[in-house]
């Protein structure tokens, strides 16, 4: 396996180890849901899934269902993109 490293411009502008809640907008999205819990449980990504009754009983709106992923990272875009204009600057590109 190659190793592959990913050079950022600032880790300023990320923040990591942020929960995210990703729900079901209607019953019909639950099978998609599920699909998609079992893919990343099985890449060994940190996932739960919540039924309609842990949801109700953790949150106070209801949803057929719902992901909850832990260390997920987050950009701030507004800064990410002044980093990324100073980078092409600093290039000379005009």
């Amino acid at each position: 396996m190659k190793e592959v490293r990913l050079r950022t411009l600032d880790f300023y502008s990320f923040q990591m180890s942020r929960k995210s809640l990703y729900y079901a907008s209607n019953p019909m999205d639950v099978p998609m849901l599920k699909e998609e819990y079992r893919n990343l449980k099985t890449r060994n990504f940190p996932v739960e899934y919540y039924t309609e009754k842990e949801i109700n009983w953790k949150f106070s709106f209801p949803k057929a269902g719902a992901l909850v992923t832990d260390n997920d990272a987050e950009i701030n875009p507004y800064k990410h993109v002044h980093l990324l204009i100073e980078k092409a600057v600093s290039k000379s590109m005009q």
